[in-house]
Order: structure tokens, then C-alpha cells, then sequence
């Protein structure tokens, strides 16, 4: 006969196992040895019983009654009811139950007059029991996106980055771990900034189409947090004997080798469609055009009927949505600052689309450079009075 160790959470479970028996071996729900199991309840099972539960006149306690010390301390037990209904997608439904109500007698908990408290009760239901739908309602909404991250936002979550696993081993494993370290996590995002991966706009960061572009074309595991939960698994397993340091290398040497490959092997397409809405007419044949990672393109391309192209970077010179709105709607655009010549040196001027080619247009620059000759001073004249001496 084994003996059953139920401890609060598995971090705290993989303690007791690695302190009582080392070398136990791992599986999702427990720690099993050779005479001992390990196991946990991710929750408390029981809890302090309350005042009344040692003496009924304890129910509602005077000033003098205390301190209240029992001779010996007694656990008051929750039940917990759940039902899950699996129909295509899994429903599932959990009540916590207080048997006693305890010294919420006399300080019962603040209720918001606005929240309207339900009072239904689960019943408590078995495996093979048939039951009757009574009614139904089918509620629609409309979710909300998530807000965009400020700098401090991202951090926070870069160092809570296992809360939203579901799988609760990877969850724990990344509790003390987190993305990157509280010394790198900074750097990070500063790196993804430079890369031009990422842009600040205000306190917000927006991802830019060069990022967008790179999350589509990795594998998915590389964009997901479960990845770096699976190696800080692998990393502990390696700290407490359940697994050999080589077979880890092993299996990070042999993930970078298919990353890589698959990498290699995969079309390079800097077309690659960001936005298939069409925002604007193409100047050539009226076709919508598409926005991609370096520009824009009629979608007649990819029959090659039409070879309509305008790059968003021209001479060093990235056009605002604005300026490129302006350029395919009006034909020309106002002095630009910012052009840089193959010698390096700045220049500015406008932009003028012409049977789709765009081309620099310096004469409205040099029209408004000329300089406006400036008004002469009529010449000062002296009066002089009459009989005055010079």
C-alpha cells in the first residue's frame, strides 16, 4: 500500500517529492515512487473552522469571550459541485457551497445594490444521469479588443507570461520564470523598437507591418509562451534528476535545426499581403490595391495584367499614411522634407504620380523658396524751421 500526499499546488508537491523521494516519476496529475504518491489539489480543501464550531454560544461571541483558544483546532469542509456538459464544446459549471456561515452572522459580506445575486443552487448530479432542459437563453455580444500594451504593461506581463496556460504543470513551471529576466526584459523590448519589429505611439505599442509580416511567416510555437514553459519543464526536470542534460540539448539542438530548415525552405515573399481590404484605386487600371509589408500593389499583379507598385520608402524616406493617401488620390503630393541622396545629402520636394511611376517634381519647392524681395525704406527727410541757426 502507497502512501497519498495531497499538497496545495504542484510546486509545493514537487518539494515534499524532492525532499521525501527523489527520483519520483512525473505525470501530469502526480509524483509517484516505489511507497508514496504525490499529488495536489490546486485549491484549499479545507479551511479553519469557525468560532461557533467549538462551542454554540460561541455563534455570537462578547468582547470577554476573548481570546477564543480551543484545546484542539477543527477543519470545516467546503463541498464543491461542478457539471460539465459536453455537446461539440465543452460547459462547465462550479459552485462553491459554505456549509456554515460563520461569523458572517453578524458581518455579512457588502452586497452591490446594482449586482443582482442568484440564488440557484447546483444539484448534485452523477455520471449516466438523464435530466430535463427546462429553458434556455442565448445571449449575443460583441467582444472588445484588447487594449494595446504600454511599455510597463508588457513588462508585467512578460513576467506573468504562464497565466494564461491551461496546462497546469507548464502554468507552474512558469511562475518563477517568466519571458526573459527582470534584467532583460527591457532590452527585449527596446530590441524589438530597433528592429523596427515594434513602434512607439504615444505611451502605446503598435506592432508595424514588418512585424506583423514576421509573426505570419515563423512557425506557431515560436510565437506562443508554451514554448518557453516547455523548456523552464525541461530545465527543472534536468535540476531535480528526472531527466539527463544531454537528451535536453539534445532536443533544443534538434528544434533549432527544423526551425531553421523550415525557414530555408519556405518561399521568401516580401509581397506577403498585410491588408487584404481595398484602400485605395489603382492609378493604371482602377483594380483595388493591396497593402504589403513595403508598399502598395494592384491585385491584378498575380495575373500579371497590371505591374502597378508604390513603395512607401522612397530615398530613405518613409511617406506617412497621409502623404500616400494624398499621392493616389490627388496625383501629387506637398514638399516633403527628409529625401536623402545617394551622396547622402537631404533634399526636399514633391511628389508626382504619372502614368503609375512617381517622380520628384523640385519646381513647386523652388517656387516656394524664391525669396520675396524685400520693400525699401522711403529716405527720412528733416524739416527745418525758420529761423533756426544751423
Amino acid at each position: 500500500m502507497k502512501t497519498l500526499v495531497i499538497a496545495e499546488k504542484p510546486s509545493v508537491a514537487r518539494d515534499l517529492a524532492h525532499v521525501l523521494r527523489p527520483g519520483t516519476r512525473k505525470s501530469p496529475d502526480r509524483l509517484e515512487a516505489e511507497d508514496m504518491v504525490f499529488t495536489w489539489a490546486l485549491g484549499h480543501l479545507l479551511s479553519l473552522e469557525d468560532a461557533e464550531g467549538y462551542d454554540p454560544r460561541y455563534r455570537v461571541w462578547r468582547l470577554e469571550d476573548l481570546p477564543i483558544i480551543p484545546a484542539e483546532m477543527k477543519y470545516s469542509v467546503y463541498t464543491v459541485l461542478s457539471e460539465d456538459v459536453e455537446r461539440g464544446d465543452m460547459f462547465r459549471s462550479t459552485q462553491r457551497q459554505r456549509q456554515e456561515e460563520g461569523f458572517q452572522v453578524l458581518f455579512p459580506p457588502a452586497q452591490d445594490p446594482n449586482k443582482k445575486e442568484s440564488t440557484d443552487q447546483l444539484p448534485s448530479l452523477h455520471e449516466g444521469e438523464r435530466v430535463t432542459i427546462v429553458q434556455y437563453d442565448v445571449h449575443e455580444g460583441v467582444t472588445k479588443p484588447p487594449v494595446r500594451y504600454t511599455e510597463a504593461a508588457l513588462l508585467g506581463a512578460m513576467e506573468r507570461a504562464g497565466k494564461k496556460i491551461d496546462d497546469p504543470a507548464l502554468k507552474d513551471a512558469m511562475k518563477t520564470a517568466g519571458l526573459g529576466t527582470a534584467a532583460t526584459r527591457a532590452a527585449i523590448i527596446e530590441r524589438l523598437i530597433t528592429v523596427g519589429y515594434v513602434k512607439r505611439e504615444k505611451k502605446q505599442l503598435v506592432p508595424t507591418d514588418k512585424g506583423k509580416t514576421l509573426v505570419t511567416l515563423v512557425p506557431d510555437l515560436l510565437t506562443q509562451v508554451t514554448l518557453t514553459a516547455q523548456w523552464e519543464d525541461g530545465l527543472r526536470a534536468v535540476e531535480e534528476g528526472r531527466a539527463a542534460v544531454q537528451e535536453f540539448r539534445q532536443a533544443i539542438h534538434g528544434f533549432t535545426r527544423d526551425v531553421v530548415e523550415q525557414a530555408r525552405s519556405a518561399p521568401v515573399n516580401e509581397f506577403a499581403v498585410l491588408d487584404e481590404e481595398a484602400l485605395y484605386p489603382c492609378p493604371l487600371c482602377a483594380s483595388p490595391l493591396q497593402k504589403f509589408s513595403k508598399g502598395y500593389r494592384c491585385t491584378k499583379q498575380k495575373d500579371t495584367q497590371c505591374a502597378f507598385i508604390l513603395w512607401t520608402t522612397i530615398a530613405s524616406k518613409t511617406l506617412t499614411p497621409r502623404q500616400v493617401q494624398t499621392l493616389l488620390t490627388k496625383g501629387r503630393t506637398g514638399t516633403i522634407r527628409g529625401f536623402k541622396s545617394k551622396a547622402g545629402k537631404s533634399f526636399q520636394a514633391a511628389l508626382v504620380l504619372e502614368n503609375g511611376t512617381v517622380r520628384f517634381d523640385f519646381d513647386q519647392e523652388s517656387a516656394t523658396a524664391k525669396k520675396v524681395p524685400r520693400k525699401r525704406k522711403a529716405p527720412s527727410t528733416v524739416t527745418k524751421k525758420a529761423g533756426t541757426k544751423r
